[in-house]
């Protein structure tokens, strides 16, 4: 199956006015949802990262607010395999997180970890369509597809292919 459109000069010249951001223009939303039959998929998951400090990891609550602003999280999903059965990170007989994990990397691998099975169960991950006009191409890229399948999605970004990075987001679980 062809994973790309070739386009003419206009409409690849709107798409590149967009190149490397997010728009809500309606004529490229239109195009991306009428793109969706050839779409194909990255292989990388979308994910919207709080900022994540060392103080984070100072107290119980400070680590399920980080998890619940990433989605749905609390501290017992992420809890290491190695502790004791009766741990309970709100007694305060009990260490803190940032003895627990160590570092913020530890913890956010524990947590990515997690995040990657829960996501792998249910989400096909990252969509592209590739639009091309001669020698050119941009993607088209769908982060929820759900979205679009509900006809909910007002928006679409557009990338020249260097935009697939953990710093924007996008993350191989």
């Amino acid at each position: 199956m062809d994973t790309y459109i070739e386009v003419d000069d206009e409409m690849f010249a709107l798409l590149e006015s967009y190149a490397g951001t997010e728009t809500t223009d309606d004529r490229v939303v239109e195009f991306a949802g009428e793109s969706l039959s050839v779409l194909d998929y990255t292989g990388l998951f979308y994910i919207e990262v709080p900022p994540l400090n060392d103080s984070t990891l100072n107290s119980w609550d400070g680590i399920d607010y980080w998890l619940d602003e990433l989605g749905g999280f609390f501290s017992g999903d992420i809890l290491p395999a190695d502790l004791p059965e009766d741990f309970d990170p709100y007694d305060d007989n009990f260490v803190s997180p940032s003895v627990v994990f160590g570092s913020t990397e530890n913890f956010k691998k524990a947590v990515f970890e997690k995040l990657g099975e829960r996501i792998k169960e249910g989400n096909a991950g990252v969509a592209f369509v590739t639009v091309t006009n001669g020698g050119r191409k941009l993607d088209l890229v769908y982060d929820n597809l759900d979205d679009w399948a509900f006809d909910f999605n007002d928006r679409v970004k557009v990338f020249e292919g260097d935009e697939y990075t953990e710093e924007n987001g996008y993350y191989d679980l």
